[in-house]
This record gives structure tokens, sequence and C-alpha cells, in this order.
């Protein structure tokens, strides 16, 4: 709850560039200010995915994979880059599990994303009349413009980490909602709904960017 600092003191001590709030400056290939100093992980600074801006995303599925991008370089393959991060993230607090990936409302605002939409979709994580069927909460953003995918938070029991997968891959990939309202995914009732949360959600959002439905919202 108090969040994290970035362990920078051997890095100022080199004096190596820093970031934004303290991280260790890096560019694609994890490399410092210094060409011969490579940092990863939890201090290095990276470019968030949808807002592009430099931030901190302390989680361990990126450190791992600059991990290899350093690795590659210094073995002189050249070839090995690092991406952007969305901050896909999940959390279990009890029987809930919490899950997300890019951008969240609050996040947009604070970035001045333009032309966000939201959504609100309660689904069931299966067929409805399957038992054991329970219900997902699932808040999803995009871009009221072009369809593009902002983020996406899902809160449930079971199934939620999956649909964040499926969404932070497609955002990577470039998939607008039209796109998600038609994405393969598998299917048996005691797995999921033969439209699955992740197809109903790009098609709502779909149906409002024609002009077929109109959302509303408390605030």
């Amino acid at each position: 709850s108090m969040g994290v600092a970035a362990e920078n003191k051997l890095a100022k001590e080199a004096g190596l560039e820093l970031g934004v709030s303290g991280t260790i400056a890096v560019d694609e290939c994890m490399r410092t200010s210094d060409p011969d100093i490579y940092a990863a992980g939890d201090a290095a600074q990276i470019i968030n995915g949808i807002t592009k801006q430099p931030g901190s995303v302390p989680l361990a599925g990126p450190a791992v994979r600059q991990g290899r991008v350093i690795a590659a370089n210094i073995a002189g393959h050249g070839n090995e880059k690092f991406g952007t991060v969305l901050g896909t993230s999940v959390v279990k607090a009890f029987d809930i599990t919490c899950s997300m990936t890019g951008c969240t409302e609050k996040g947009a605002k604070r970035n001045c994303l333009a032309n966000v939409n939201k959504l609100y979709l309660f689904q069931p994580n299966k067929v409805a009349w399957f038992p054991g069927s329970l219900p997902l909460l699932i808040k999803f953003l995009y871009n009221s413009q072009d369809g593009k995918i902002i983020g996406i938070q899902v809160v449930g029991r079971e199934g939620a980490e999956k649909r964040v997968d499926v969404v932070s891959v497609a955002i990577q990939g470039g998939l607008t909602v039209r796109q998600l309202s038609q994405v393969e995914l598998a299917y048996a009732p005691q797995f999921n709904g033969p439209k699955d949360p992740i197809n109903i959600v790009g098609m709502v959002a779909s149906n409002v960017l024609d002009g077929l439905s109109e959302l509303c919202f408390a605030d």
C-alpha cells in the first residue's frame, strides 16, 4: 500500500543517468548512460505501452524478459530489444482474484489521454447454467475514435487472469474492439461461454462506436 522506491544507490555512485521516480534510465537494449553497464528489473525505467511515457512498473515478468535482452546483447547478438510495458498483473485477496492490464481510468486522466470511453460488464466465467459458474466484473477502456484498447480490469473468483491475458496480447497486437468481438477462444460449457466475456466486451464497445447503444454512468 505504501509503494516502492527504486534501489539506485549503486547507479548514483557510478554516475549513471536517472529517470522518473529515481529509476535508472536505459535504452531499448537495457543499456544505461554508460555503454558498458546494463540495468534491468524494478530499478530500471520502462516505457508505458499505452501512454508511451517513461515510468516504473516493478513486476517480475518484465524483469526476466529484460534480463534476456541484456544477456543477448552482452553475448553479441545485438538483435534483442525490450519493448513497452502494460503492467499486466494479478493478485489474489482471499478467494477473489483481481487482474488488470493497460491503463486505468485514473491513469488515463492523469496522462491526459484523449477520447477515452469506458464500459462495465457483469458476465459469468462459464456458461451460466453450468454448476460452479461464477460472476466476473469487468471494467474496460477504449478509444472512442479508432476503437483501440486502452485497458481492462477484471475481478472474480475464477477466470479473471485468463481474460486479462487475452486483452494484454490484443493490445500488443494492435487489435481494436471490433477485432476483439471476433477473437477465437476455446469453448466448452465448463470453461467458457460460446461468447467469451472478452468477445462481449468487444461487441458492446463496437455497438457504442456504431451508435447502436448509449451507455450511462453514475458519474
